[in-house]
């Protein structure tokens, strides 16, 4: 700033009285200009970016996701109840496990009933294997305190890790016979009411559109990509994830947007791992957000997917 406006910024001067500091912090609003995305035009006047259109929907669940709800809802209670006697170092640990408990159930049945059953299986190996998973969740919770809180699936990863390692880590009495419970009122579920309703917008909102999905999870992911093959076949979707695998099918990132951005498929369904560094806004305006993340920039993330220089449509 003081080889372009060397008479009102004086860095030297600035440096060694806090006055002067705070005099030249206030001259920065004359020369730097702050622009909205929105409000961005081109030399005529004309704005760059499309507006956003946001709507909510909402659905009921059946009566087994009901009864699935409740159930896992007095499961999240009833762990923080026991964790509230415990340690401080123990009682952190089992409201993490339960917080990503907690998450995994509210992308979908398919996610928690996977952690669940895994976590299950776990809990019933003999006691060498589970003094080897402890030093390994030891490793996972490490790991899982350093991450940034960004839009990776490797954070995604951990808590679903989390949920299945920390099997050793008693997280209310007679765990074992609950996690069973819940395991059953999960499997009554044949369909889940959020996949239906999903269906439901592409049949009438979004009727011959491109569809761009995101969700927390790959066992979602799986769930809502299944869905589609069953009602608009095989060569409908495609996806993006951290490890480009899902159901034993490899599929790059980068292929995956092309056959999105050439009209190959209608649909894509992407983790976080697609969040950033891609355009997708072609042949793309509609976005559905499967499962909603607690960090709300992930949000402005997976939108600038599609709302980008070039998008044509609202």
């Amino acid at each position: 700033m003081d080889i372009l406006r060397s008479e009102i910024f004086e860095p030297k001067a600035a440096s060694k009285s806090p006055e002067k500091l705070h005099q030249q912090m206030q001259q920065l609003r004359q020369v730097i200009i702050r622009n909205n995305k929105q409000t961005v035009t081109d030399m005529q006047g004309n704005r760059l970016f499309k507006p956003l259109i946001v709507t909510s929907e909402t659905y009921s669940y059946s009566p087994e996701e009901t009864e699935f709800y409740e159930q896992m809802t007095e499961f999240i209670l009833t762990g923080k109840t026991y964790a509230s006697g415990l340690g401080v170092s123990a009682q952190r640990t089992v409201i993490l496990v339960l917080i990503c408990m907690q998450k995994l159930a509210s992308s979908s049945v398919a996610a928690i009933r996977k952690a669940l059953t895994k976590r299950l299986e776990r809990i019933s190996q003999n006691r060498q294997e589970l003094e080897k998973a402890q030093q390994k969740r030891r490793d996972l919770f490490a790991e899982f305190e350093s991450i940034e809180l960004t839009g990776s699936d490797q954070l995604n990863e951990l808590e679903e890790r989390i949920t299945e390692l920390a099997q050793n880590l008693i997280l209310m009495e007679d765990e074992k016979p609950k996690i069973e419970a819940l395991i059953e009122y999960s499997q009554r579920i044949k369909q889940e009411t959020k996949v239906t309703k999903i269906l439901e917008i592409l049949e009438n909102q979004f009727s011959n559109r491109q569809v761009l999905f995101f969700t927390e999870y790959k066992a979602t992911q799986s769930l809502l990509r299944n869905a589609l093959i069953e009602r608009y076949g095989e060569n409908s979707v495609t996806f993006i994830n951290g490890d480009e695998r899902l159901d034993d099918i490899y599929q790059s990132r980068t292929l995956a947007a092309e056959k999105f951005n050439q009209g190959q498929v209608r649909f894509l369904i992407s983790t976080e791992a697609g969040g950033e560094g891609i355009d997708l806004q072609e042949n793309c305006y509609s976005l559905i957000h499967v499962d909603l993340p607690w960090n709300p920039m992930r949000l402005h993330q997976r939108v600038g997917r599609i709302n980008r220089y070039g998008q044509k449509n609202k």
